[in-house]
């Protein structure tokens, strides 16, 4: 399952900064649920603060399988300003978020979309507004493309507005993410799909580049943070 979700913008210009040391989190997850079965832990990034959540959709990591009876299981990522990337794939459930090529964009800083021969490609340069990243597409982009900006765990995916005019993104640097205990929330969403209704939850420093949290599901089936 996807997120679909909205905010909106601040788009000052400035110039690119330096590049930042990624931050490395770490999530520890255990399934204690009552219900026997295979359930998975799918992490969301925090909705952009620009465009509105309405035009965006959210993707998830999702953990390795794990079934009821304390099994734990640990996902790991990259976030940050320095660990930001953009990706562009086919519309229409098409293109897969998780498989597709990214490249690394920073704060202040533009990319531009192009498509030939059945292939993305995605140049960056300077430029653009403070805070955001500047989205901008060639008349050769087909319509019903996406593009994503990759915000710790996961993308967030975004159509080419009308008339292929610029987007402007702002991310959600904060150290909190959506988990959702379930089914896999995969993209495109499954047909059938038992997922709780989801827990934030907050990453504390555990080193110069690191971050860390605990999370439990208990019989009620609820995430609980434990650390």
């Amino acid at each position: 399952m996807s997120k679909q979700i909205a905010d909106q913008a601040s788009t000052a210009p400035g110039d690119t900064p330096p590049p930042a040391t990624p931050t490395t989190f770490t999530l520890s997850a255990t399934n204690g649920s009552s219900v026997a079965g295979v359930s998975y832990f799918s992490v969301f990034p925090p909705p952009l603060k620009s465009p509105a959540v309405s035009v965006q959709v959210l993707t998830a990591l999702i953990s390795n399988v794990t079934r009821s009876g304390q099994e734990e299981t640990t996902l790991t990522w990259n976030g940050g300003s320095g660990a930001l990337a953009l990706l562009a794939i086919a519309g229409n459930g098409k293109g897969d978020p998780a498989t597709a090529e990214k490249t690394p964009v920073t704060l202040g800083g533009k990319a531009t979309v192009t498509f030939a021969n059945g292939t993305y490609a995605i140049a960056v340069s300077t430029g653009g507004p403070a805070n955001s990243v500047e989205v901008d597409f060639d008349l050769s982009v087909p319509p019903a493309s996406l593009v994503g900006l990759v915000v710790g765990p996961a993308a967030i995916l975004l159509a080419p507005p009308a008339g292929m005019g610029p987007l402007i993104l702002e991310p959600d640097l904060s150290r909190t993410v959506t988990v959702v205990f379930g089914t896999a929330c995969t993209y495109p969403p499954p047909a059938i799909s038992d997922v709780d209704q989801g827990s934030t939850v907050m990453f504390a420093s555990s080193g110069a580049s690191a971050a860390s949290a605990q999370i439990k599901v208990g019989p009620d089936n609820l995430i609980v943070q434990t650390g």
